[in-house]
């Protein structure tokens, strides 16, 4: 740590002015003053000088809350050993004695920030550097006389055991394990303290009514004394007892608890109070200690389950009591009770063997664990607690009290109906009532559906008796069994004759004018999309036209729920563009007039209407041709709407609607460039501002419109420089960068090359080198089509890509498939372009200053190939046996020169007589990697499928037979070389040679 140090009081003073300087609500002043103390920061005595102020009660509380966040701070950044400019070993060990004198703190702010800073100490030097923090911080919990004082420490502990029970360390685990027990024991005694001494507070059911919402100080003090308590007990016996089935003072304290909590719901009956507020937040601590320890020890839970589950299912059936009396519930105390109920039936340690399902009418099979075993304890715990009758009762109290709309989210509806469907539709069961009702609801089915499916249709029976004409709730009441019917209907289907029920009642219903409908009808429309798999094709015209006319409803909430269903009927396998060809018009209206009407604002609304645009325009496919003016015209809109509200998701979604339309339309996609182009510019742009959000899904769609486009496009042409820039980044989009280069070449040809073939060369070269082997494979693809398209112009475009490839070849230090793989590029050259070939070896030379050594160094490299050949795919070796008869010739007359060329010449006609056989037995594939693909199926699909499929009807490997065209080339050869040749040849097995000459009949 370098600089002066802080111990005078002068600097002091400057430190207490500084803090007073950074409170300052102007910038000009506030500023200077940070920057100041960023620079004390690492001097000698700066936290010594930071407690000074903290301690000090006759400098303003502001300045010693600013001293005690700043030393907090301080500490963070420089406490460790190890960090650059750390506090030293003699000012540490000066301060933490004195820190805990800070416990004594009265402002209540401070002595906080106090606790705080306690807390992040001890994770950094309990037990090792400081061993005695918990014993001062647990003695001053034991001072009963200064409650004040037993409040600080308790908050200090709180963040103690926050900080260590988030470490992760066996070690470290062991170390909160071993001083868990002091901790409890003393929590405990003080906890049973408080409660004495609170419920001798509490009002009772004779005393008289008090307005007043504040307790007395010394009352509130205790009051936050056994909170403290209740909140570092859960951290405390969750991570500092591994288990405690053997711990009877834990068992003992979880019985307390749970009578404790029985209690607070007595007093929470009772009119309200000074001490309601206190009441309410200790009940729902209490079920959060329950439901937390539950769920990470569920096997020591096991003695206290039967009760915890009877108090629970106690208090989501008290909903019903307090409607009757008038009186709000408390409604964070339903939710975990709720949340209760849904760990223990989803929890695998209370499911003995492997059949999931906890009917009581389905025996168990035989347990692979003793049956005195906790697992089988629980099992039969939940056994004897879910008899059918509360399962069903349990079942019905759900429906009828949880999924029926409250006032306030039928207000909702009308107020704010994005929200409401937003709300409706989020997986927030943890924090409200309605999802985590419908989530209990659904487990308990999946658990339990023998006995809850009679209890449903007993309820759907009575609701579908009922007058249309009946009273406002009952109307509730039915959406909420309709809600049940959508939930469970997997379980439902032989019970449930849902078609019959859609045709004879539901649909009667959806027609339903009256106001107080449009809760059923909503509900209904749902249920369609949840039971979508069950409807014979002969209903799904009239169900179209139900949920196509309710999308044109102009209550929100139904059009957006009509949306849905409207999307899951259109994704379901029995879907046909046919059936629904006379729904499309409608439907493409209103959803248009959704999205860019003015009637739906929020984002989530409208992605939701694009996911359905996206699925419709992947079933209709080219039916959508009609409206396709309208959707461009719609997702344009939308788009510059977006624009400035910086809301990538839905620009993101527009750009997959946009790949999808072109994909959907299977044609020339240049009459809609106007809208394609600047959209696929804007979001490849690296400088653009949504790049990163928006780079992958307009990259899809480049490569979507190269798929189609049927020739080169100066527009298209214009927009390629953003691949040069794209890939000067990174390479973390390699893999749609690199197919759109191909798309380039067949799409652009001569015209590309002339505009951008330097400029992809660069990239080539510039990327090769800093790839995976999986990367290599996709690089070669373009490399490969450049070769086979253009192969004079294109090896001397990437001269210096091939010198590199020769490099990692002739190093051999990459891995085998892609060395193979670069072998194939160089194949290729030999067999499209064998004087390109052979320049590429004499460039090599002349760079490594031995230009008359090119054929030493051809022939090491026809050594490495035929060494690869044996790993080489059936296509690549036929493409290496090709391409060494290409080169036969001038091997030939090389090898009067070149003694290694001589020598490798024998072997290379070896080689290749060797794959005949294969490459007679072999399919018409294609070299470029397309050996799964049928020639036929890329007739007429796009026009990149249409010049991928001349590459591969011209490809040689493909037209050329072996035997022939080494027949060929040995004449050739022959004619070249003459008698050398002839020597050379006679050192061949007869063997070989005689399969040379023989017809493929004659095999």
């Amino acid at each position: 740590r370098a600089g002066r140090g802080m111990a005078t009081s002068s600097v002091g003073n400057a430190l207490v002015w500084t803090l007073a300087q950074t409170l300052d609500p102007s910038p000009a002043t506030r500023k200077p003053a940070e920057e100041q103390i960023l620079r004390w920061e690492t001097a000698p005595g700066f936290c010594s000088q930071l407690y000074e102020i903290t301690c000090n009660p006759s400098i303003d509380a502001n300045l010693r809350l600013g001293a005690i966040l700043c030393l907090k701070n301080v500490t963070q950044k420089y406490w460790r050993s190890r960090a650059p400019g750390s506090i030293s070993e003699e000012e540490k060990n000066a301060l933490r004695p004195k820190l805990i004198t800070l416990l004594n703190e009265e402002h209540q702010l401070i002595a906080k920030q106090v606790a705080v800073l306690l807390g992040k100490l001890a994770r950094l030097d309990f037990p090792h550097a400081w061993p005695d923090l918990v014993t001062h911080v647990l003695n001053a919990i034991r001072q009963e006389a200064q409650p004040t004082l037993r409040l600080r420490g308790l908050w200090a502990l709180h963040c103690i055991i926050g900080e260590l029970s988030s470490r992760r360390l066996s070690g470290n685990k062991r170390q909160l394990q071993e001083i868990a027990p002091e901790i409890f024991a003393t929590l405990q005694h003080l906890w049973m303290q408080g409660n004495v001494f609170l419920s001798s507070q509490f009002p009772t059911p004779t005393t008289p009514p008090n307005h007043t919402t504040i307790m007395p100080q010394d009352i509130r003090i205790v009051a936050d004394i056994v909170t403290l308590c209740l909140k570092i007990f859960r951290r405390i016996i969750i991570h500092g007892f591994p288990s405690f089935v053997h711990q009877p003072d834990l068992l003992t304290f979880f019985a307390s608890a749970l009578e404790r909590l029985q209690h607070l719901c007595t007093a929470h009956e009772l009119p309200r109070s000074q001490f309601s507020a206190y009441i309410e937040q200790s009940i729902i601590l209490y079920q959060k200690l329950f439901i937390k320890v539950q769920s990470a020890q569920p096997i020591s839970f096991v003695p206290m389950l039967q009760a915890c589950m009877y108090f629970f299912h106690n208090q989501i059936k008290s909903l019903a009591r307090y409607k009757q009396q008038g009186r709000q519930p408390l409604e964070r105390a339903l939710i975990q009770s709720m949340l209760f109920f849904k760990n223990v039936l989803q929890c695998q340690h209370y499911k003995p063997d492997t059949d999931d399902s906890l009917t009581p009418s389905t025996p168990y099979g035989t347990p692979a664990i003793p049956l005195d075993s906790p697992t089988m304890q629980a099992a039969q715990t939940l056994k004897a607690f879910f008899t059918p009758e509360v399962v069903g009762d349990f079942a019905q109290t759900l429906i009828l009290n949880y999924l029926v709309l409250t006032p306030a989210e039928m207000s909702e509806w009308d107020s704010d109906p994005e929200e409401f469907m937003q709300r409706m539709g989020a997986e927030s069961w943890k924090d409200n009532r309605r999802p985590c009702a419908e989530a209990l609801f659904s487990i308990l089915m999946q658990n339990f559906s023998s006995s809850i499916t009679p209890s449903v249709v007993a309820l759907l029976g009575q609701i579908l008796q009922q007058e249309r004409g009946a009273d406002p709730h009952l109307i509730l009441v039915k959406e909420a069994c309709y809600t049940s019917l959508g939930l469970g209907y997997h379980d439902l289907y032989d019970a449930v004759d849902l078609p019959s029920l859609m045709s004879n009642v539901l649909v009667k219903e959806m027609q339903n004018p009256d106001p107080r409908y449009k809760f059923v009808r909503r509900r209904i429309a749902w249920v369609i999309g949840c039971w979508v798999a069950n409807f014979p094709n002969t209903m799904r015209h009239g169900l179209y036209q139900i949920v196509v006319a309710l999308v044109q409803d102009q209550d929100l909430v139904l059009a957006l729920t009509a949306i849905d269903t409207l999307k899951a009927l259109v994704d379901d396998v029995n879907f046909t563009a046919k059936g629904f060809a006379e729904f499309l018009s409608p439907t493409m209206a209103v959803t248009m007039q959704l999205l860019v009407g003015g009637r739906v604002h929020e984002a989530d609304t409208k992605l939701r209407i694009l996911t359905f645009v996206h699925v419709l325009l992947e079933q209709v496919g080219p039916d959508i041709r009609p409206y396709t003016t309208t959707l461009l015209l719609a997702l344009g809109e939308l788009w510059k709407a977006n624009a400035s509200q910086n809301h990538d998701m839905i620009k993101s979604s527009v750009l997959r609607t946009l790949t999808q339309l072109v994909g959907a339309l299977a044609s020339d996609p240049s009459e809609f460039y106007h809208v394609l182009l600047p959209a696929v510019q804007y979001s490849t742009d690296p400088a653009s501002p949504d790049a990163a959000y928006l780079m992958e899904d307009g990259l899809g769609l480049w490569s979507r419109v190269l798929q189609y486009a049927p020739s080169p496009h100066q527009g298209l042409l214009d927009i390629y420089p953003n691949i040069t820039r794209i890939m000067q980044g990174s390479v973390e989009h390699l893999d749609q960068v690199l197919p759109i280069m191909d798309g380039y070449l067949m799409m652009g040809h001569q015209v590309f090359l002339a505009q951008h073939g330097q400029a992809m060369a660069d990239t080539l070269y510039r990327i090769m080198g800093d790839l995976s082997p999986k990367g290599t494979l996709m690089f070669v693809k373009p490399i490969e089509t450049l070769l086979q398209m253009f192969p004079q112009q294109g090896t001397q475009l990437i001269m210096q890509v091939l010198l590199k490839i020769l490099a990692v070849i002739m190093a051999k230090t990459e891995q085998e498939r892609v060395t193979v793989c670069y072998l194939g590029v160089l194949a290729r050259v030999a067999l499209e372009n064998a004087e390109g070939f052979l320049d590429v070896f004499r460039i090599a030379a002349r760079m490594q200053n031995t230009p008359d050594a090119f054929l030493d160094l051809l022939a090491l490299f026809i050594d490495i190939w035929l060494e690869k050949i044996d790993n080489m795919t059936s296509l690549q070796r036929k493409l290496s046996a090709l391409a060494m008869c290409n080169l036969l010739p001038g091997v030939a007359v090389s090898s009067v020169s070149c003694v290694g060329l001589a020598r490798m010449l024998p072997l290379l006609v070896t080689t290749i007589v060797g794959v005949i056989p294969d490459a007679e037995e072999s399919r018409s594939e294609s070299s470029l990697g397309y050996e799964d693909l049928e020639l036929e199926e890329l007739v007429g699909r796009s026009s990149a499928e249409s010049q991928m499929r001349n590459l591969i009807v011209k490809d040689p490997v493909n037209k050329r037979d072996l035997r022939e065209f080494l027949s060929t080339r040995v004449r050739d050869a022959e004619a070249l070389a003459g008698p050398r040749l002839q020597q050379l040849m006679a050192t061949v097995d007869p063997i070989i040679l005689r399969t040379l000459h023989e017809p493929p009949a004659k095999r």
